[in-house]
């Protein structure tokens, strides 16, 4: 009591560091009632304690800045400091101080660049704790012009989650960013914020304002995986009068998954029916998200497989690569576009064709062996090669097709050789025929080309494994495939035959 006492002929501030415990408990209970200005005095007291070297002091005055009050924002400098002090109750102290006291919360965003180890792993998760007022703060970091601050911000409020609802405008405006990284992390942090972030941009899809809408189509575009409550604004989006809106929008719906697409409404289908057979630029990816809805027609793709416009031809053929079975009113259609002149549409009408040798290979028109064939011997090397496969899957049960992928085994291309070898290798002792043209690849001096023969001849006739240059052939691993062009090949007859230089003669030493 007398302590107590003397005590009290002395000022709040200095009480709040008396060394005894009730003095510190009355005086905190006093300052937390002063006026203003009072506090705004003894705060002062309690900073300059805090940064001194009296473990002690540093120890009650962070106590007394913890319940204090508002005026302690003031402290926020020596608050994060203390949280890498080597007192694990100061720092504890100063971390919960600062989660209480929502008015440092802009001085802990700015610390996401501080090159204090405690403090940068520290700030996130304050801002975190400290709930709206953090992820304003957060989302403040945008406007101070700071690229690496932008950065850090991005993942701070993608950590959070739906907790970082207030952020999602400021993350918005950052993914229209024309720097890379920002605008990925922007993207990234709107992602995982899920679900607030999806109902935010369908808003805006919706909005009035054509600015608006086209900011968030393009946004949505640019993101992996589209949120799920942005689906039925963005199948709206495709009627939308800006043709960059409707594009985007067909490009964000391409990417939702078939489990989510199966979810579109009924009244929604005729909208991307009419927008994937319309021949313009969203119309490609448009036809990707209605195959995924398992409710395609095969009469749009074949009218989009004829379409003026290249995307959406290239984009049919991909659909038609992932529907199981494909629809035999795409067949014919599709086997044409072998021969277009966009390239990507070949790659995709190849790709696609060898999904109708696999999944309902009696749909395929009359000429399909022919025109494959024709294919194996294209300009582009990707389509070369993805003509073969199905023609290897044709070949069991149909010769013309066996003739065939014999044929493609004395191409000029290595590649197709080597598809040609496989597509044998899984016809097995049907492509019996095939042994003499295989013999001939198997002397090829390219490892690739060898040991893909030697297995599609332990195929189409077992009894050969038995031979020790087959067995060797068939043990022998080859190194990764470089990038720089292929040697020529050494298969007998296509290889270019290297012209001898007339030898030199020397005439004899003449005697000395």
């Amino acid at each position: 009591m007398a302590a107590l006492l003397l005590a009290g002929c002395s000022g709040p501030g200095k009480r709040l560091l008396s060394d005894d415990a009730l003095v510190r408990s009355a005086a905190l209970e006093s300052a937390a009632a002063s006026a203003p200005k009072d506090k705004v005095r003894i705060v002062a007291r309690l900073r300059k304690a805090l940064a001194g070297k009296d473990p002690r002091r540093r120890a009650y005055a962070v106590t007394a800045l913890e319940d204090i009050g508002a005026e302690a924002v003031r402290a926020a400098p020596e608050l994060m400091a203390a949280l890498g002090d080597g007192d694990p109750f100061i720092s504890a102290a100063a971390e919960r101080a600062l989660v209480k006291l929502k008015g440092t919360a802009p001085a802990l965003a700015g610390a996401l660049l501080s090159t204090d180890p405690v403090l940068k792993l520290k700030a996130p998760e304050i801002l975190a704790a400290q709930g709206e007022a953090g992820v304003l703060a957060l989302a403040a970091n945008f406007e101070r012009g700071s690229r690496e601050l932008a950065l850090e911000s991005c993942l701070a409020l993608g950590r959070l989650g739906p907790a970082a609802e207030k952020g999602v405008p400021a993350l918005a405006r950052a993914a229209s960013s024309t720097d890379p990284a920002v605008k990925a992390a922007a993207l990234g942090a709107l992602s995982n914020i899920g679900r607030p972030a999806g109902l935010w941009l369908a808003a805006a899809l919706k909005s009035a304002s054509p600015r608006s809408r086209a900011g968030a189509a393009a946004l949505l575009a640019a993101m992996p995986s589209p949120p799920a409550e942005t689906l039925e604004p963005l199948a709206s989006a495709l009627e939308d009068p800006d043709g960059a809106v409707r594009e985007n929008a067909g490009t964000a719906l391409a990417a939702f998954t078939p489990e989510l697409m199966n979810n579109l409404p009924s009244n929604l289908l005729p909208v991307l029916s009419k927008a994937a057979a319309a021949g313009s630029k969203e119309s490609g990816p448009t036809l990707l998200a209605l195959v995924r809805t398992g409710r395609a027609e095969g009469k749009w793709l074949a009218a989009a497989l004829r379409s003026p416009e290249p995307r959406t031809r290239e984009a049919a053929g991909l659909a038609l690569l992932l529907m199981f079975p494909p629809p035999q009113e795409a067949a014919e259609p599709l086997l044409e576009t072998l021969k277009d002149a966009d390239l990507k549409v070949r790659r995709s009408a190849a790709a696609a064709l060898g999904n109708y040798a696999v999944a309902s290979p009696a749909t395929l028109p009359a000429g399909t062996v022919a025109a494959l064939l024709a294919a194996t011997s294209d300009a582009d090397p990707e389509t070369r090669n993805l003509a073969v496969f199905p023609l290897g899957r044709l070949a069991p049960a149909d010769r013309s097709a066996l003739d065939a992928v014999i044929q493609t085994l004395a191409s000029a291309d290595p590649e197709v050789r080597v598809s040609a070898a496989a597509a044998l290798t899984a016809a097995g002792k049907k492509a019996a025929a095939a042994e003499t043209a295989l013999w001939k690849v198997f002397r090829s001096r390219d490892c690739r080309q060898k040991t893909a023969a030697a297995k599609a001849l332990a195929a189409v006739k077992p009894e050969l494994r038995r031979l020790p240059a087959v067995a060797r052939a068939l043990k022998t691993i080859c190194p990764a495939l470089k990038t720089a062009p292929p040697a020529p090949s050494a298969l007998p007859g296509l290889a270019p035959k290297k012209k001898k230089k007339p030898a030199v003669k020397i005439p004899p030493r003449s005697a000395p």
